[in-house]
């Protein structure tokens, strides 16, 4: 199971490599990505055959064979190439998700003969099933090119794989000039895609016929050479002396020789025993991340001098001769430790954001050819690193948002012309860290978004009345709403108004914001603001009445003493301050959230994407990092309960604070819009 686990993890790392390799090739026609490319099928190849996988093994043969016609001038890098072999990453990809799945691995026949054919006459040997339930003899020919001093360790494993398989009956070894060749009769009910499969995982040439059909005695289908070139060893039957080979490298009989066990061939076969049931179950996902044996070796630092700090803070604590300074300085080296081992922790699952781009390569250059527009795709801020759960949740999202721009920004190559731009459209993904927040930035240069398109949309559908007046992120938001769209017909890649609502869902479950910046005809800008990571918030703690809340450090800008402050009042109930010339509205948190009020003796001037504010709490207790706590099960408890319960806006989770009490984080975005409105 173990094992399964580690090549369905790998497998995805170096079926995405592949991908993007193929789509930078398509552009760079560079030898060094088809190397690239070559390596990763050759890994791929390998491990499948270490967990049994044997048309996983077959089918990637193939690949690397193309791939090794390129890799050798013979086969020119073109779009059609590229064309023909992304499909075949897409077999990979499913036949690694049925393995995990526990489901037949099966590679499909119409990719298989599209490989084939770009290797012509240099097509592996076909596969097929037996022709018989029960064991029958076989005859197999194998060709297996090796160095001299390589023949005994290398023949010798491969042998006893093959023979592990069944009773091997015959054998007829030979030793030629950097080849090593078998000819065997195997007695078993093995399939001939599992000989196949090991002979491939070692590298080796192979032929497996029924016995009736075999040209016994001869070489002739794995090596047109071997009828004019006597063999070395004579014929050895090993029916009575299993176990027993040939010393090949020295020339000396087959029979003279005891065939050692191969360590290799012996953990092979454990292997299959292994991944065997694992097969036949589904296998549960595992979340996998890379750490830097550096970052991990100070971890292991620190947990160390943090158990030697704790063992003398217990120590001052128990000696009543301690002065308090110095038990107030070991609880203060200890808390210190404590922290940095909570840093070097999280840092544990930060990643860079290069994996998560290099996903997109693909889907931007096939939805480009599917809809006749000319695409380049441009990536910066890819060492940023950011929680790797907030990664894989924001993927998918952020692929809508990328067809969105391709399918309603970047205009056709024609339309562009006539416009005076480039007839190939730009696509900008960047990403970055701002005020210990993380930025992801999605930018076309198209045709912008037609705020009175929208408007009209929206009225059409009933969203808002007409002549109705609204700002331009008003109009914005209007994207948002499930179902909404402009698009002037439905199709498989447009027009059913999905994908910017999911963005939204996405960013919001996230604790993040997003905004829109567009001019028509220039471009469009989506800019994501997320928290850095998911668990952890550095934060303010503020009174509220009896309760403790926490502000998120990032969205604070500065503290004001409301005793001394002058706060107006508008018309209605709207309050407002005034700091340094710049009106700022206020909020009442206690009144908002309906909580007890207390003073109000502070007011905390706070940052969202629309507005800088004030907040009225009764009072400041100071920083401290919040482990966030998420209460969307409590959430829905409440809501089946009563359904006229609402989730507030301006609540993003909980957090257990210093003396056992649970306070709440305050969500500085939807706290905005229950203060507000949208």
């Amino acid at each position: 199971m173990e094992l399964l686990e580690t090549f369905l993890r790998e497998s995805d790392e170096l079926i995405d490599e592949l991908e993007a390799g193929l789509v930078e090739l398509e552009e760079s026609r560079s030898l060094e990505i088809v190397h690239a490319l070559f390596r990763a099928a050759h890994t791929l190849k390998g491990n499948a055959g270490m967990v049994g996988l044997s048309e996983f093994v077959r089918f990637t043969h193939v690949l690397e064979n193309v791939l090794g016609r390129v890799r050798d001038g013979a086969l020119e890098i073109n779009t059609g190439l590229v064309d023909a072999l992304l499909p075949a990453v897409d077999v990979l990809r499913a036949m690694v998700q049925a393995a995990g799945g526990g489901g037949a691995v099966r590679a499909p026949g119409e990719q298989l003969s599209v490989l084939e054919a770009l290797l012509g006459d240099d097509v592996p040997p076909p596969s097929a099933e037996p022709l018989h339930d029960e064991p029958r003899d076989l005859w197999v020919g194998v060709t297996l090119e090796c160095a001299p001093e390589d023949a005994v360790t290398r023949g010798q494993a491969l042998l006893k794989d093959i023979a592990d398989l069944g009773e091997l009956r015959e054998l007829t070894p030979a030793l030629r000039a950097g080849q090593l060749e078998y000819q065997m009769i195997l007695f078993s009910d093995a399939r001939r895609v599992d000989i196949e499969a090991i002979a491939l995982f070692a590298d080796a040439k192979v032929v497996v016929r029924e016995l009736a059909a075999a040209a016994t005695g001869t070489m002739g289908a794995s090596s047109p050479q071997s009828q004019a070139t006597p063999p070395i060893a004579a014929s050895v039957t090993l029916a009575a002396a299993a176990g027993r080979g040939a010393a090949l490298a020295t020339g000396d009989s087959a029979d003279s020789a005891q065939l050692p066990p191969s360590a290799a061939s012996q953990q092979q076969k454990q292997q299959k025993a292994e991944a065997a049931p694992a097969n036949q179950n589904a296998v549960r996902a595992r979340a996998n991340v890379k750490v830097d044996a550096e970052r991990l070796d100070a971890l292991v630092d620190l947990t160390c001098e943090m158990v030697i700090a704790a063992a003398r803070a217990e120590q001052v604590q128990r000696d009543p001769n301690v002065e308090p300074r110095t038990r107030a300085d070991a609880m203060e080296a200890l808390a210190t430790l404590v922290r940095e081992v909570q840093e070097r922790t999280m840092s544990l699952r930060m990643v860079a954001v290069r994996e998560t781009f290099s996903r997109f390569t693909r889907p931007v250059r096939d939805l480009a050819r599917d809809l006749n527009k000319e695409v380049e795709l441009e990536m910066s801020g890819l060492d940023t690193e950011l929680d790797r759960k907030l990664l894989d949740y924001l993927a998918d999202p952020l692929k809508h948002v990328i067809r969105n721009c391709i399918a309603h920004g970047i205009e056709a190559p024609a339309v562009r012309r006539e416009r005076g731009k480039p007839s190939v459209g730009r696509l900008q993904l960047s990403a970055s860290q701002e005020n210990g927040a993380a930025v992801i930035e999605v930018r076309d240069d198209g045709a912008g978004i037609d705020r009175e398109r929208v408007m009209a949309k929206a009225v059409e559908r009933g969203l808002i009345a007409a002549g109705a007046q609204l700002s331009e992120r008003q109009v914005y938001d209007l994207l948002f709403l499930p179902g909404f769209s402009t698009a002037a017909r439905v199709d498989e890649v447009a027009g059913r108004g999905v994908g910017l609502d999911v963005l939204k869902r996405s960013v919001d479950a996230l604790r993040g914001t997003i905004e829109i910046v567009s001019e028509l005809g220039a471009g469009t800008l989506f800019r994501i603001r997320l928290p850095v990571t998911l668990a952890i918030v550095d934060g303010m703690h503020v009174r509220v009445g009896g309760d403790t809340l926490t502000f998120p450090l990032p969205s604070v800008v500065e503290l004001l003493d409301a005793r001394t402050t002058p706060i107006g009042k508008l018309e209605g109930s709207h309050e407002f301050v005034d700091v340094r010339g710049e009106i700022l509205p206020i909020v009442r948190l206690a009144r908002v959230l309906e909580l007890p009020e207390g003073g109000a003796d502070m007011i905390v001037v706070v940052q969202s994407e629309r507005r800088r504010f004030g907040v009225v709490v009764d009072g400041v207790i100071g920083l401290a990092r919040a482990v966030i706590k998420p209460l969307e099960r409590s959430y829905a408890f409440m809501s089946a309960a009563d359904h006229s319960f609402e989730k507030p806006a301006g609540v993003s989770g909980a957090t257990v604070l210093g003396d056992g009490r649970v306070g709440l984080i305050v969500d500085v975005p939807g706290l905005e819009v229950m203060a507000f409105g949208a």
